[in-house]
């Protein structure tokens, strides 16, 4: 009997003392686990506090832009604004570059025209080659009338020739305020061929060629060919040749009959908008 008590009074103590120890782990386990908890914790918050400022921040910011959107729409109207008055002033300054292209050209043909009149108002009107001085004097009394005749009739040939240039000159300068084309020059070759050196002026440039026009004896109207070619200077016309198409842009022959159509594609390049 005193050992089984003994034995109850062992396993007693060891109870209480694994009770006490199992009271004390969970205790500690308890207080590293609130710890822990109230760390987690305080992190969370910091961090929410973090997102709010954040969202604060970008809210004051969105709210700002916000503000700035009327300024930002007007400039954008004004961008477009600009951007349409540059395009017009650029198809503005490319109109006068070409009319002053054109102006050019046609005070080039003007005056090569008034030399060509002064030259032949030259050779109608000067002296001819006659006999001697003495063989005019002998013959002044019988021969005076016709001598005057001659003068006289000289005049009246000279203003013919004046008023003809003068006529000529007036329908080229018409013709070539209708159209733009201005005819620099004509030159028949040896063997009947004729050649125009032509500039043809438009709001895309000015383009400087020139036609020959065959003249093969027997051959009809339907047969004769006609010859383009350009004179281009790749410096000078590398705007023109960006828009020429390629046909335009090398030596080409063509049928007679077919010179209307050419010249229509010629006028149709050099005046139709590139934007198109």
């Amino acid at each position: 009997m005193g050992d089984i008590t003994n034995r109850y009074t062992s396993l007693e103590t060891r109870y209480k003392n694994l009770h006490s120890i199992g009271i004390k782990e969970a205790e500690a386990n308890f207080q590293r686990l609130q710890k822990t908890t109230d760390e987690r914790h305080k992190a969370a918050e910091a961090l929410i506090a973090g997102l709010r400022r954040e969202v604060a921040t970008q809210r004051s910011e969105t709210e700002g832009a916000r503000a700035h959107l009327p300024e930002l729409e007007n400039a954008r109207e004004e961008v477009v604004q600009l951007r349409a008055k540059l395009g017009e002033a650029q198809a503005e300054l490319g109109d006068v570059q070409a009319e002053n292209k054109a102006l050019q050209a046609r005070l080039v043909a003007s005056r090569s025209a008034a030399a060509a009149s002064v030259e032949a108002i030259a050779m109608s009107s000067g002296p001819t080659k006659g006999p001697p001085g003495s063989a005019v004097k002998a013959k002044a009394g019988a021969g005076g009338t016709n001598g005057g005749t001659r003068t006289m009739m000289g005049g009246v040939a000279a203003e013919a020739v004046v008023a003809a240039a003068q006529v000529a000159q007036l329908k080229e300068e018409l013709y070539g305020d209708l159209t733009g084309l201005i005819i620099r020059g004509v030159e028949r070759g040896e063997e009947g061929e004729v050649g125009y050196d032509c500039i043809q002026t438009g709001r895309n440039g000015t383009l400087h060629f020139k036609l020959a026009l065959s003249a093969e004896p027997g051959v009809s109207f339907d047969e004769t060919e006609f010859s383009y070619m350009p004179r281009l200077d790749a410096n000078r016309d590398r705007d023109l040749i960006a828009v020429l198409p390629e046909y335009l842009s090398e030596d080409i022959t063509f049928s007679r009959p077919q010179a209307a159509k050419f010249y229509s594609r010629v006028v149709d390049t050099l005046t139709r908008r590139t934007d198109e």
